[in-house]
């Protein structure tokens, strides 16, 4: 994935490596990008069954409030144990709702402890719900 941000008022890049993926969160003055685990390329290459879901910022209800709908929230899931692979996400505090992600992969949860999950309202981390839905076709979804 290639992501061009112009005109940075701050820039940080912080990497953590460990045996159960990698991580990074680059800030910039539109929002951030945060990526954690395997892209779908990745896990594609090491012969992987997996399942995508993709979620719009424009069908987050909180960025929706603030009035920041720019980007999209992506995680790719092992089709046989759904556990949590990889998540991207590219949009306003991305490395914070990532981090719910990270827990789950870390505990090695499956998606659907997420997916059924009951979170805060009003909080970006409540899109994860509707993040996992979209990838069995429920609710709010990217049009194929």
């Amino acid at each position: 994935m290639i992501f061009a941000l112009s005109k940075p008022i701050f820039y940080k890049t912080a990497t953590q490596g460990s045996r159960a993926g990698r991580c990074h969160t680059r800030f910039s003055w539109i929002h951030s990008l945060a990526v954690w685990g395997l892209t779908e390329k990745e896990a594609r290459a090491q012969g992987r069954s997996i399942r995508v879901a993709k979620l719009s910022m424009a069908n987050v209800a909180r960025a929706i409030e603030v009035g920041e709908t720019r980007g999209f929230m992506k995680a790719i899931v092992d089709a046989e144990t759904n556990q949590i692979l990889g998540c991207a996400i590219l949009g306003m505090e991305g490395g914070e709702v990532m981090t719910v992600l990270q827990v789950a992969m870390m505990g090695k949860l499956p998606y659907t402890v997420i997916r059924d999950g009951i979170f805060a309202h009003p909080t970006l981390a409540e899109s994860l719900n509707n993040l996992f839905m979209a990838m069995n076709g429920q609710g709010l979804h990217e049009k194929k």
